[in-house]
């Protein structure tokens, strides 16, 4: 490799690399590594950080949130009209399964009426506005595999279409004809 002779500039004082321009130092490239291993462990730090918080905001409130703490469920009306013709009581609306899907608890009052919750035209739905959840989703509906027997509780899985619920709304839950207005969503 040919050696240029510049004016001011003594051969000893010259850095000449037989790897060309490009290739830096290696004090340089260990100071680089160094700042990007910093980088990369801040970022999978902050991206635990972030993901655990997710996690945890969104836990549904029939869960423990916490060391001996639950979140407050959903205000869920009482409804005598509702217990009389069918023989269930609502105790819970829950957004599930990562906002896919809406939970409905209820205990059977009497076996005999709860027959009939379990009947298609009779099925619990949701109605949110204008819009109707009526779907079981891929699971199914949930409860209509299980024996009918007074003081059990049981559920209905519907399909949360889109994630439109969220928890907090307030919806109608439908059974047959009877509606119960004002069921928060937990």
């Amino acid at each position: 490799m040919a050696a240029a002779v510049t004016q001011g500039f003594e051969p000893s004082a010259v850095r000449i690399s037989s790897a060309g321009p490009l290739v830096r130092s290696r004090r340089g490239s260990r100071r680089s590594r160094r700042r990007l291993d910093v980088l990369v462990t801040v970022a999978l730090v902050l991206a635990v950080v972030v993901g655990g918080w997710a996690v945890l905001s969104h836990r549904s409130p029939a869960h423990p949130t916490g060391a001996g703490t639950a979140a407050p469920g959903p205000a869920i009306p009482s409804s005598p009209e509702l217990e009389d013709r069918f023989g269930v009581r609502l105790t819970g609306a829950y957004v599930t399964a990562d906002g896919g899907m809406v939970e409905l608890t209820y205990q059977v009052l009497d076996a005999d009426k709860a027959v009939a919750v379990h009947l298609d035209e009779n099925s619990p739905v949701l109605v949110a506005g204008d819009i109707v959840f009526a779907a079981p989703g891929l699971a199914g509906h949930g409860h209509g595999k299980q024996e009918v027997a007074a003081g059990r509780s049981t559920f209905v899985l519907l399909a949360n279409i889109g994630g439109t619920l969220e928890v907090g709304d307030i919806v109608t839950v439908r059974v047959g004809d009877i509606s119960v207005d004002g069921v928060r969503l937990g």
